[in-house]
């Protein structure tokens, strides 16, 4: 039987939640995307664990290095405000991403994306120009990640601001 593959776009340096998630599940494949260098010693530890330096390309799109209808499950944590920094316009780079994630994602696979409560609607809506079904945003109560940890505490600390971390699924139309 062949693994499952797991994503995890913008898992970090630590790849901290992957991490986790390759230890308990030796099954599965859990592969860890980011630009920045990793500082996680546990890819011995765990085979089923993968990390990729990643970033875009020449044309400034984020291109996702797997072969078609591969990938079971997505993980997009809080990089809208990351994807501008490559140089190329934010809304571009991420609606690279989605259409990648269009092209890799298996038929009956999911996408969880992660980003802060003041852009969140948005980026929903862009996964519905791009003809996926997505579920209703929620807040995210408990601590998913470090980043979804430090943004809930921003939030508290800065009232208004809308950087509480939520959550909504998309899957293909």
């Amino acid at each position: 039987m062949l693994k499952e593959v797991h994503i995890d776009i913008g898992g970090g340096r630590s790849a901290d939640y992957f991490v986790s998630m390759a230890s308990v599940d030796k099954q599965g494949t859990y592969v860890v995307l980011d630009p920045e260098e990793f500082r996680c010693p546990y890819t011995t530890m765990y085979p089923n664990l993968r990390l990729v330096r990643w970033g875009a390309n020449e044309k400034g799109t984020w291109e996702l290095p797997f072969a078609d209808s591969s990938i079971f499950e997505a993980n997009i944590n809080f990089i809208y405000d990351c994807v501008g920094w490559s140089g190329c316009d934010r809304r571009k780079a991420y609606d690279s991403i989605i259409k990648s994630l269009k092209r890799v994602l298996k038929p009956d696979g999911v996408i969880y994306v992660r980003e802060p409560q003041c852009t969140i609607e948005s980026l929903a809506e862009r996964f519905k120009e791009h003809d996926f079904q997505v579920t209703e945003p929620f807040l995210l109560e408990k601590g998913v990640s470090e980043t979804s940890i430090f943004m809930r505490r921003l939030s508290k600390d800065f009232l208004n601001w809308g950087y509480s971390p939520m959550l909504f699924e998309a899957r293909l139309g």
